[in-house]
This record gives C-alpha cells, sequence and structure tokens, in this order.
C-alpha cells in the first residue's frame, strides 16, 4: 500500500470508494479449501493445542517488559501532551469531516501503527468475523487489536472517546481489557503466549515503566501466586501479551 506516511487516495467520492472496496476485498480475499482442507485444519488446531508455548526466562521476560513499558509510557506521555493542548479543536475538525474522510486518513496512517503491508479490519469487530468464516485468511491484527477497525473508527466519536479514555488514564487501567480482548486469538492461537513457571507479572496498579510489567518469584513474595491465581495480577505470558498490544 506504499510507505508509511506517503499513501494517497484520490480526493472524489468515487476514488474514496473504491479504496474502501480495495480493503474489503482485500480482507474477503484467502484461498478456497475442500472439506479435505478444513479436516486437516482441524486436525492441525488441535495438534497445535496439545504443543507447549514458547518457554522464556525471567531474564528475557523482564528484558521485554520493560522495553515494552518505556514504550507504552513514551507514548502515553505523548497522547497526554497532545490532548492538554489540543483535545478540542481535534474533535472539531474530526467531526467535520465525512465519514469517508475519516475512513482515508485511518488507511493512511494505520501502516505506521500496525506495521508496513498490514491493512486496517473492515468491519466490527473483526476477530469474531474471521472466526465465523473458517475458509478467512486469519491476520494476527485482527486479534491483537479488534476494536482497531473502520467501521468504528470512522464514526465522528469513536476515536475522540479512545484518544480520551487512553490519553486520561494510566495503561494500567486497560489491563484487564486488553487480555480480554486477546481471548479469541489466544483460543485459535493465532496470538501466541510465552510461558515462564513460578512468576507473576504486575501491571495492575502499577503507575510508572519501572513498576508497569515487574516480574515477581512466587520464592520471593508469598502474595504473588495469590494475585495472579485471583487475577488481579498476571501470568507472565497473559502480560507480556497485554504489554505488546
Amino acid at each position: 500500500m506504499g510507505a508509511c506516511g506517503k499513501i494517497r487516495f484520490g480526493e472524489s467520492e468515487a476514488e474514496q470508494k473504491e479504496a474502501l472496496e480495495f480493503v474489503e476485498a482485500m480482507e474477503r480475499s484467502g484461498p478456497k479449501k475442500s472439506r479435505k482442507g478444513d479436516e486437516a485444519d482441524a486436525e492441525n488446531f488441535f495438534d497445535a493445542m496439545r504443543e507447549a508455548t514458547k518457554e522464556t526466562t525471567p531474564t528475557e521476560a523482564r528484558r521485554e517488559a520493560r522495553q515494552l513499558s518505556e514504550s507504552i509510557f513514551s507514548s502515553w506521555k505523548q497522547l497526554s501532551t497532545i490532548l492538554d493542548k489540543r483535545e478540542e479543536v481535534r474533535q472539531k475538525r474530526w467531526t467535520k469531516k465525512t465519514k469517508n474522510q475519516r475512513a482515508q486518513i485511518l488507511l493512511a496512517a494505520w501502516p505506521c501503527i500496525g506495521g508496513s503491508g498490514t491493512v486496517m479490519p473492515v468491519s466490527h469487530r473483526p476477530d469474531m468475523k474471521l472466526i465465523l468464516q473458517p475458509n478467512a485468511r486469519k491476520t494476527k491484527a485482527s486479534f491483537m487489536w479488534p476494536y482497531i477497525n473502520l467501521e468504528d473508527l470512522s464514526d465522528n466519536k469513536f476515536l475522540p472517546l479512545m484518544l480520551s479514555s487512553r490519553g486520561r488514564n494510566l495503561p494500567e487501567a486497560f489491563a484487564h481489557a486488553d487480555l480480554e480482548a486477546l481471548h479469541a486469538g489466544i483460543t485459535i492461537r493465532i496470538v501466541h503466549r510465552t510461558r515462564l513457571k513460578n512468576h507473576t507479572m504486575y501491571l495492575a496498579r502499577q503507575t510508572s515503566p519501572e513498576t508497569y510489567g515487574q516480574l515477581v518469584s512466587w520464592d520471593d513474595n508469598d502474595q504473588a501466586f495469590d494475585l495472579m491465581h485471583n487475577q488481579i495480577q498476571f501470568s507472565p505470558g497473559d502480560g507480556l501479551l497485554v504489554l505488546d498490544v
């Protein structure tokens, strides 16, 4: 679709419609399979479910968590600063644009966020849509960020509300919700956990990059296991997934 920040779509209604139809066609595309192919996929699915997830070490987990945490707080501070200075102006500008104009902006911005070559899903809850279409090509982005899609974000209220919510609250406020949003992808193994025994990752009520994603050994803290078991804090695998969101 082009380099990040250099995507251009036509200004006419026809050209904008064509761009949106192209993206929707990309979402629907994928190789057709026979019933035997579906049966083979089912066998592969259950084989994968039986396989152990990738293991990591405390050192690797701490390094990855710290890098992600610092990146998250850097982005959060930047967003908070923008909201403090220009939130009202940006909301008014967004509201005045047509739905096609908003979609055009989203399509141009998405490769900078989701990665070069990725396509923003078109419909609401793209993860559920792909699950209900067994032959559809399943993209990781649809399961990592199911709330990122043209149908929702091109609305005049949803994107400003999401940015305001994320920018006005610390990242830890969304940790459990972000993990819940990953559930479908984890279940069908599009999104993969890592595994680390006898540790808990602290995200809830952690307010700095030094503590958000802190890895605690059960040998060092008697409460660490109970906090994870009671779903107050997180297993290392779940915690790293949340940080990666």
